[in-house]
């Protein structure tokens, strides 16, 4: 399986980082190592507090405890490989990176005609032009009268 491909099937959005792919998580980022259709998973601990290693070290234990293979552990970091074509894995570790998952709509014909008569009307108001309106608000209360004009 293809990272991209990967990123798709999980509705997941990937960015390039002109060396790699990776998809980015709140607390570490996912990327496509070339090793055997392994994937990793790179786990980090930044800015660095205490509350975030605490986060980490949790994060860890839960990688270790799903049977991912531990590639590197730092202080502020630790690397795993996980199979993506293992479902399980898959949904462990998109929820220890923290990646946000794109939104699926699914519409009804009336929804999506609904929605689509809206768009054109706040479309059609926005490129009409705009009057302005003399008013108990203004600063004049009556328009201004061109001078060269006899009334």
């Amino acid at each position: 399986m293809d990272f991209k491909e990967f990123a798709e099937a999980h509705r997941l959005r990937v960015k390039n980082n002109s060396v790699e792919n990776l998809i980015h998580g709140k607390f570490g980022e996912l990327a496509d190592m070339g090793d055997k259709g392994r994937f990793r998973l790179r786990l980090l601990a930044v800015p660095r507090a205490a509350d975030m290693d605490r986060k980490l070290r949790s994060r860890r234990k839960t990688a270790l405890a799903a049977g991912l293979e531990m590639k590197w552990q730092g202080d502020a970091e630790s690397i795993f490989y996980f199979n993506p074509a293992d479902a399980a894995q898959v949904m462990l570790v998109v929820k220890l990176v923290g990646a946000k998952v794109r939104r699926r709509r699914i519409l009804t014909p009336e929804q999506r005609q609904l929605l689509s008569d809206r768009l054109a009307t706040a479309r059609a108001l926005k490129a009409a032009p705009r009057v302005a309106v003399l008013g108990e608000n203004s600063h004049t209360e009556t328009p201004v009268q061109n001078p060269t004009v006899a009334t």
